[in-house]
């Protein structure tokens, strides 16, 4: 697809003109990176990006030349000894260096530093970071490579690196969001690593583990995103200077005290790159839209669509409306006891935990488990094994022998924790693949769910020189190794269902499906990122209805998680009834709530008290609008319009037999209706 792309030189001297048309005679010096989306400006002098523009709105993204910034790199100089020539934070500034060789080659502009320092290094340092901006669909896409002849190792490379955010309209909130969470930028900007550790205030996101990032209002925005699993941890980084203006309140004004304000924007890619390697930066892609935040999250999905290396699967058990339930069972006569009561409340699957234990080391299932499951099949139930392999039993007889040497240790040896094994070694992975050779409840069951280092001990990546890995490298790309191993050993070509907890995007390229672990107000990112993917919702017992209906509202299964008191079914007896009667509406309209595309609010207008809402649109191009009142009292009256030409009917869980819809209908509280185009 052509883009109207070009490069543009402008300087003093002479007039470029372009693939539009379009003439300069300015006279300035700069390199211009322009499509029909974005436009980008350059000064060759020192690759610093001094103008940035999305032409989809007219938002002037970096807009003060006089803040431009081109690349940062951490060049700790530090030995084994502490003496006071080392320096930790030793940074060096790409503004400041000698002048960049500067390549235009194609859609391309390539900036090469060499000979790199610092003012507290006495010589330049042999590093030459070569990096690379280009046009790409909807935007701008960053590469590059560090050769490394010094002494000293890079520790990251911050690029790009935009001087200035500018915010677009003040008036609205500005966010930064992802896929697992949302952080205010302004008028609030959330500074997550208190004042001791910053120069300012700081917020950051690990990109491999978050997919992508989101940083919008209601009208426009722009993501960041590396197209697959970055080999180098990423973390994205907004730096609020000066500082705040009171407690968690941005300034309004340009400057104070002389210094310009702004929200300073890098992308660090953390190569850790040791004496003598050269290193490649993971791509990184950078695109602007218009639209509300569906707009923005969509532009994700259609840029993963090309990359995915597995279709979703969508004729395997898992994929039908079904009813989970989460139990504990240490042996066969447990998990039968759960089985009875679970198949008379109407469950489906059983996610089990706690069926194996590890106190010798070496993971050793339950006594009867096997046996129980093969029961379970015969009582028409599924059964999903929970498995947490990498975590392991520092108690243990083995523990030293076996373990202690893969234990994931930060940048100093020490470890993060003493349980975490490390996923990036391929001595790990073969491990855990004979702990599950020694569980065979594993070939008897339906699936399994696999929870992996979901970084409770901030665990990101590992620096253990001993294992076969890189230097610094992010738990991410091992995860997804594992899985794949796991997968390939276990499935046995039969019906098995592989699942996660939806820790990385990716995964659902293998997985045939997850259970959320985020707040419920992030299910309709997963859902719109994800359409047809299997997802899995737990639901306690405080909160039992609402969960429930968020379920209808964004095509989740719904996972019993009651144990408030005890874990009885049969003490929650209007749970588990309003359970029955969403799962009996969900099979009888699957063509309109499940067979169909989430496509958030788009297609449909809806005003009511407590109401959330969402659209969806089947095969057929037929609309449905699923209404949940949230509110715990009243009923609410709500009006729905939606772009639809045949006759719209409503139904919900307490009656499921269709009536006309004549523009508004009443939601019962803590309840669903479902208004559907036949």
């Amino acid at each position: 697809m052509d883009f109207g792309r070009k490069i543009i030189v402008l300087s003093a001297l002479s007039v470029i003109f372009c693939q539009s048309g379009t003439s300069y005679a300015e006279e300035k010096n700069v390199l211009v990176l322009e499509n029909e989306c974005i436009s980008a400006i350059f000064n060759p002098a020192n690759g610093a990006l001094i103008g940035l523009r999305d032409k989809h709105s007219g938002w002037d993204i970096m807009k003060r030349d006089v803040l431009g910034q081109s690349f940062e790199l951490l060049l700790p100089m530090d030995g084994p000894e502490f003496t006071e020539e080392d320096c930790g934070y030793n940074v060096v500034r790409g503004i400041e260096q000698d002048a960049p060789e500067v390549e235009c080659q194609g859609d391309s502009i390539v900036f090469t530093w060499k000979r790199l320092r610092t003012p507290d290094m006495k010589s330049a340092a042999d590093v030459e970071f070569r990096g690379v901006v280009s046009l790409a669909s909807h935007g701008l896409e960053f590469s590059g490579t560090v050769t490394n002849n010094s002494d000293y190792k890079v520790e990251y490379v911050s690029w790009p690196c935009i001087g200035e955010v500018t915010v677009p309209d003040q008036k609205q909130f500005f966010l930064q969001n992802t896929r697992n969470d949302s952080k205010e930028l302004f008028p609030h900007f959330n500074n997550q690593h208190g004042y001791w550790g910053v120069e300012w205030p700081t917020s950051t996101v690990i990109l491999n583990e978050k997919s992508y990032l989101q940083v919008n209002d209601n009208d426009r925005g722009f993501l960041v995103f590396n197209r697959e699993i970055p080999k180098n941890l990423t973390i994205t980084s907004f730096e609020l200077i000066p500082g705040l203006e009171c407690r968690y309140t941005n300034p309004y004004q340009d400057a104070i005290d002389g210094v310009l304000v702004r929200m300073q924007f890098k992308v660090n890619n953390c190569i850790y790159a040791l004496p003598g390697e050269t290193v490649s930066l993971d791509p990184v892609s950078f695109m602007t839209y218009k639209g509300t935040w569906e707009d923005g999250v969509g532009l994700v999905r259609a840029m993963r669509a090309p990359m995915c290396t597995a279709v979703t699967r969508t004729d395997g058990w898992e994929s039908r409306p079904l009813t989970w339930r989460i139990v504990r069972a240490s042996n066969g006569e447990a998990l039968i006891k759960a089985a009875f009561e679970s198949r008379d409340a109407g469950v489906d699957v059983l996610l089990v935990d706690g069926w194996y234990s590890n106190s010798s080391g070496m993971p050793v299932e339950g006594s009867g488990i096997s046996d129980a499951i093969v029961k379970c099949h015969e009582m028409g139930l599924k059964v999903v094994l929970g498995t947490d392999l990498s975590r392991v039993n520092r108690h243990s007889d083995i523990y030293m022998s076996e373990y202690r040497g893969y234990i994931m240790s930060d940048p100093y040896g020490v470890p993060y924790s003493f349980d975490w094994l490390c996923l990036s070694s391929s001595h790990v992975r073969s491990k855990i693949m004979e702990m599950c050779a020694g569980l065979p409840a594993l070939s008897y069951a339906d699936g399994y769910m696999n929870m992996e280092n979901n970084h409770d001990s901030r665990t990101f990546a590992c620096f253990d020189p001993d294992h076969d890995h890189h230097y610094g490298e992010p738990s991410a790309d091992g995860i997804k190794k594992l899985n794949e191993k796991m997968i390939a050993g276990l499935s046995g070509g039969g019906e098995k269902a592989f699942f996660g907890y939806g820790f990385l995007l990716e995964q659902n390229d293998i997985f045939d499906g997850y259970m959320l672990n985020v707040p419920e107000s992030m299910y309709p990112r997963h859902r719109l990122v994800a359409p047809y993917e299997t997802m899995i919702a737990k639901v306690g017992v405080r909160e039992a209805r609402s969960g429930m209906n968020r379920a209808v509202l964004y095509r989740l299964n719904v996972a019993y998680n009651l144990d408030f008191y005890n874990d009885c079914l049969s003490d929650y007896v209007h749970i588990i009834s309003y359970g029955q009667q969403i799962e009996k509406l969900r099979r009888e309209f699957s063509a309109y709530i499940w067979d169909a595309e989430y496509c958030g609010h788009k297609g449909a207008g809806v005003l009511g008290r407590n109401i959330e809402w969402a659209v969806y649109e089947n095969k057929d191009g037929k609309r449905t609008v699923v209404l949940a009142n949230m509110g715990q009292e009243n009923v609410s009256e709500t009006l729905v319009s939606m772009d639809s030409d045949g006759e719209l009917y409503y139904v919900s869980p307490e009656n499921i037999v269709p009536e006309k819809f004549n523009g508004s209908v009443e939601v019962n509280p803590l309840s669903v209706v479902v208004v559907f185009e036949k």
